[in-house]
């Protein structure tokens, strides 16, 4: 018996998966079955992952975010650059299912209309999000790699064994200078 967190990280020797979905096994029968089913392809086929339409964040009355449209398409990286206070961390927050006016917009994730009765967890577990304020409050020393890295895991440090995919994953571009960096020295 062999038990993962990822259906990425599943040997081809693998026949049969049984999936535990809040201590329950819900689903179990041939591997290609299972992965068929429409629980499981969310990841596995060419729908967008993030979908914003038209959409408006709004503190009384001013918007913030104002007739905005994003996707973001399987195998797409994206960096989201701008000064302080323009937006790029409320603009994560709704993705993430963290900022409450992300009920109100036109967002689907990973192919589920938001508010249609999923749970942040439902939404979390198919992203690696790294929150630079948790991090910063960490009082472990951990260089940028490691910070990155704990994303895939929702923790803060490493706990448990990275995978190859996501080493490369999380390369990001950086060179081992910034990636062997302290988190803590970053602006």
């Amino acid at each position: 018996m062999l038990v993962l967190n990822r259906f990425d990280d599943l040997p081809d020797f693998i026949q049969q998966i049984g999936v535990l979905a809040e201590c329950t096994l819900t689903h179990c029968g041939a591997r290609d079955a299972i992965l068929a089913e429409a629980l499981v392809p969310q990841l596995a086929d060419d729908a967008p992952r993030v979908t914003l339409r038209n959409g408006v964040v709004a503190y009384n009355d001013k918007a913030v975010i104002d007739g905005l449209n994003w996707q973001v398409n399987p195998g797409e990286h994206w960096q989201i650059v701008g000064p302080n206070g323009a937006g790029k961390s409320m603009l994560l927050s709704l993705v993430t299912g963290d900022h409450p006016q992300g009920y109100s917009n036109n967002l689907t994730l990973f192919g589920i209309r938001r508010g249609s009765g999923e749970t942040i967890w439902d939404i979390k577990q198919h992203i690696g999000y790294v929150s630079s304020s948790l991090h910063l409050d960490y009082r472990v020393s951990a260089n940028v790699r490691t910070v990155i890295l704990s994303g895939f895991f929702d923790s803060v440090g490493l706990y448990q064994a990275v995978s190859e995919r996501q080493k490369a994953l999380a390369r990001l571009g950086m060179d081992n200078a910034l990636a062997d960096a302290p988190f803590h020295s970053l602006s």
